[in-house]
């Protein structure tokens, strides 16, 4: 983006923003400067160009790098977070099998059985893994 400076009868630029900026710093322009965008007719004062400008650059919404970054760290700790799960799972029923409270099994192959662990009324845990399994519950 360029911009133009009119001060009385002296007209300089095309300025960049930053340019503009810089500048506005040093005191070499003055808020009350016109100053008109290039490709624009408009010469409004360079105050009033700056805060347009300014809100204009606060209402971008922020930057895809940073919104992929933390859809990342999203997807790493739910996959951690099944893995644990799995984990314990794992550990349930291996110890389930070592005090002999397993009452059936049955390999699941591709019937797609893939429901939540539940408790029977009669106090049996039925856990599915790569088989479906069922606990004695009292034990």
């Amino acid at each position: 983006m360029q911009i133009h400076i009119s001060r009385g009868e002296d007209q300089s630029g095309p300025f960049t923003l930053e340019e503009v900026r810089e500048q506005l710093a040093q005191g070499k322009l003055q808020p009350d400067d016109l100053a008109c965008q290039e490709g624009g007719s408009e010469w409004i004062p360079l105050s009033e160009l700056m805060n347009k400008l300014e809100s204009s650059e606060s209402t971008v919404p922020a930057s895809s790098t940073k919104r992929k970054f933390l859809i990342g760290i999203g997807a790493v700790l739910a996959v951690l977070a099944l893995l644990a799960i799995a984990g314990l799972i794992l550990d349930l029923l291996k110890e389930a099998r070592r005090n002999e409270r397993v009452l059936w099994e049955f390999k699941k192959g591709s019937y797609g059985i893939g429901a939540p662990s539940t408790i029977g009324a009669d106090g049996t845990v039925y856990v599915g893994g790569d088989k479906l399994y069922a606990l004695d519950g009292k034990t």
